[in-house]
């Protein structure tokens, strides 16, 4: 077969075909943006009509959360005093079983004549006041708290005898370094 056509008109046919072919591609990318763009604005419609349903209940419910401002603003002031109180239970410091703890420190022969304990002055030396029936009875009381996992440090600072008559007439000062760490690993552990 012999080819008739002219080199030239056989470039403008090729440059014809791609010109449909690419046609069609800006054609199908049309549809397809517009596809997507359809999508976004239906998305954008839906979003924008929820938003108006969430304000418009808000608005609806308005006057009912005015009747209940009391009970909301005493729902937040019991929630604030809640936290309050679980910091305070937190650093809790029991007292009672504090002296307790001391009183089963303290040897039979003595007695607490004066202690002045603050939570500001646990962590600081402790003067301690007894009365025992000797000068020996106010080294046993040394002894005990040194024995004792509680306190560190015991030292006596006067021992005197008194003038007053009675089974108790020695007075001794002792000052000791309370361990709060150890006290409150066995006030969780129930050991106290």
């Amino acid at each position: 077969m012999i080819n008739l056509l002219s080199p030239e008109y056989k470039k403008e046919l090729a440059a014809a075909r791609r010109n449909v072919t690419l046609l069609r591609y800006v054609f199908v990318l049309g549809i397809l943006a517009g596809i997507v763009a359809a999508s976004y604005g239906v998305g954008y419609f839906i979003f924008h009509q929820q938003e108006q349903a969430a304000h418009q209940q808000i608005a609806d419910y308005a006057p009912q959360k005015e009747q209940y401002k009391a009970d909301i603003e005493a729902a937040n002031a019991y929630n604030k005093n809640l936290s309050i109180a679980k910091a305070i239970l937190k650093n809790e410091f029991s007292y009672s079983t504090f002296l307790t703890m001391l009183a089963k420190t303290l040897p039979s022969n003595a007695v607490l004549a004066n202690i002045e304990v603050t939570t500001a002055t646990l962590t600081k030396p402790i003067k301690i006041d007894v009365n025992t029936k000797s000068y020996q009875g106010i080294i046993d009381v040394k002894d005990a708290f040194q024995r004792s996992q509680y306190f560190k440090d015991t030292k006596i600072i006067t021992a005197e005898s008194t003038s007053t008559t009675g089974a108790y007439t020695f007075r001794g000062s002792l000052m000791t370094t309370f361990d709060i760490n150890a006290f409150n690993k066995a006030q969780k552990e129930g050991a106290l």
